[in-house]
């Protein structure tokens, strides 16, 4: 399964290196979907890595290295402004590749910071005003992961955005997305910040939230496994990813579905409101099912630990 579907990606990867996904407004996305799916693929085992797998991955570097703009960052496409969600991204995934990257797009990344240690997507003029210039809880460890490739968690400057995580978690257990229409994003990002850098947040909770969620779609599947898996739950994860390997199509990919929310600027918190803004579909089905390869790679890694520690 974890093959196909990285098959599938490679397949739909465009002669330029990019993987370009979601049509919405402004166009197509490419920086931010590509250094989204090239993190993905990077989970891969290695012994499951198709042949392409490393061209694929070297073009993709190349092309996201080439598209860093003059004010050093990376947006959701070349119309588009920087913004902290892409450039964070494409940090990551370079840095993963081996790709220096300056030390201006740091600094770039860092102006994003708010007062109150989250990270907004989009720096606005009056950012009180704009939901898009606000914290964003689905960003703010993303950005806090590519911080951490060039600063060390000591650093003061990181220090409110600790805090900013361990906070974000809601009474339901998970932590809330602004960009997207499930939870779960939000709760995985976060999650994989908490269980990295061993803040403490509330296990009890989040475990009833998850075992609660019903996942609708592929996609919030793959993120439930992900959020299973890091939590430490196997058996509950096994389930989940069991439930997602049945859906895979028989091209390797897993069907799309409305996924990314375009929020409306006047909603400052989208995952309080019935319709706050439309959702879109990636219609390639590159963003699903790179998470649902991700999703798969990450149990599976953790099976094979805990299989070999048992041995």
């Amino acid at each position: 399964a974890l093959t196909a579907a990285a098959d599938f990606l490679l397949a739909g990867q465009s002669e330029d290196g990019a993987w370009r996904d979601f049509s919405t407004e402004p166009g197509i996305a490419d920086a931010w979907t590509t250094a989204y799916v090239g993190l993905c693929l990077l989970t891969l085992p290695e012994p499951l890595r198709p042949e392409a797998w490393e061209p694929a991955l070297v073009r993709a570097a190349t092309w996201l290295r080439g598209r860093m703009d003059r004010f050093s960052g990376w947006g959701y496409n070349a119309q588009c402004p920087p913004d902290a969600d892409s450039s964070a991204h494409a940090i990551l995934f370079l840095r993963h590749c081996g790709v220096e990257v300056p030390l201006q797009a740091y600094a770039r990344l860092l102006s994003f910071g708010r007062p109150d240690g989250g990270f907004t997507t989009y720096l606005m003029p009056d950012s009180g005003a704009d939901s898009w210039g606000v914290s964003h809880p689905c960003v703010t460890p993303v950005a806090l992961h590519a911080l951490l490739t060039c600063l060390p968690v000591e650093d003061p400057r990181l220090a409110p955005s600790l805090a900013y995580i361990r906070a974000g978690q809601t009474a339901t257990g998970l932590w809330p997305s602004f960009w997207w229409g499930t939870p779960l994003y939000g709760t995985a990002v976060n999650l994989e910040a908490a269980v990295e850098l061993e803040l403490d947040f509330d296990r009890a909770a989040l475990a009833a939230g998850l075992r609660a969620f019903q996942p609708a779609s592929p996609f919030e599947l793959a993120l439930l496994v992900r959020c299973l898996t890091l939590l430490g739950l196997p058996a509950e994860a096994g389930e989940a990813a069991e439930s997602l390997l049945q859906l895979q199509e028989a091209d390797g990919g897993w069907p799309s579905s409305p996924i990314l929310r375009v929020t409306r600027r006047s909603s400052f918190a989208p995952w309080q409101e019935p319709v706050s803004g439309s959702l879109h579909a990636d219609q390639e089905r590159l963003f699903t099912t790179a998470t649902a390869l991700r999703g798969l790679a990450e149990w599976e890694l953790r099976n094979a630990r805990s299989s070999h520690a048992a041995a």
